[in-house]
């Protein structure tokens, strides 16, 4: 008896854990859709500001839709990294679109790592993030540590330099961020 308790009590925890995806409404799903077909498009083909801006009026409930595609349109090392996505995270702003700046952050998944970690770290200086300094400080070890790495089995000087210069960003956005500097702001970033 007490093991199926336990069991279903799991299982409870489970599906309270899994995250929701309500269904957009029809214009929403077409500003989705028209967002999103840019952005995995190859090419050079991206998604604009204005599209950007269809998407996170959406608000919240884009998020995980959003989550679910970071990384997805990067194929190769000259691929799409997650701006565009970073973008609409941003102007959303609230709390739960900053959780997803923060997976771009850490980013555990295949991608643009360090062009997506730096926009993401100036995404979170932008909205004034200040609580998230510590994921910004993991994201700084982690990314010297794949430079270690990669400095180990031969880059080249012109990669290292430019390894140095992702971690000097990310190390500057870390600083403006514990100065708690930024413009608290969803609109229009990046652009002034």
């Amino acid at each position: 008896m007490r093991s199926a308790m336990l069991a279903c009590a799991f299982v409870v925890c489970l599906s309270g854990c899994a995250v929701h995806k309500e269904t957009l409404a029809p214009h929403e799903l077409q500003a989705w859709q028209q967002f999103i077909g840019k952005q995995l498009a190859e090419g050079m083909v991206q998604p604009s500001s204005d599209d950007a801006s269809a998407v996170a009026a959406i608000g919240n409930k884009v998020v995980p839709y959003v989550e679910e595609n970071l990384g997805k349109a990067f194929r190769d090392p000259a691929g799409k990294g997650d701006y565009w996505l970073i973008i609409v995270l941003t102007r959303i702003g609230t709390p739960r679109a900053r959780e997803g700046i923060v997976k771009a952050l850490k980013h555990d998944y295949p991608g643009a790592i360090g062009r997506d970690r730096e926009t993401a770290a100036k995404a979170l200086v932008w909205l004034g993030a200040r609580d998230t300094a510590p994921a910004l400080r993991e994201a700084i070890a982690d990314h010297e540590k794949r430079i270690a790495e990669k400095t180990a089995e031969g880059a080249s000087e012109g990669a290292r330099r430019a390894y140095a210069e992702e971690v000097s960003n990310l190390r500057a956005c870390l600083q403006q961020l514990e100065q708690n500097t930024g413009k608290r702001d969803t609109r229009n970033f990046p652009f002034d």
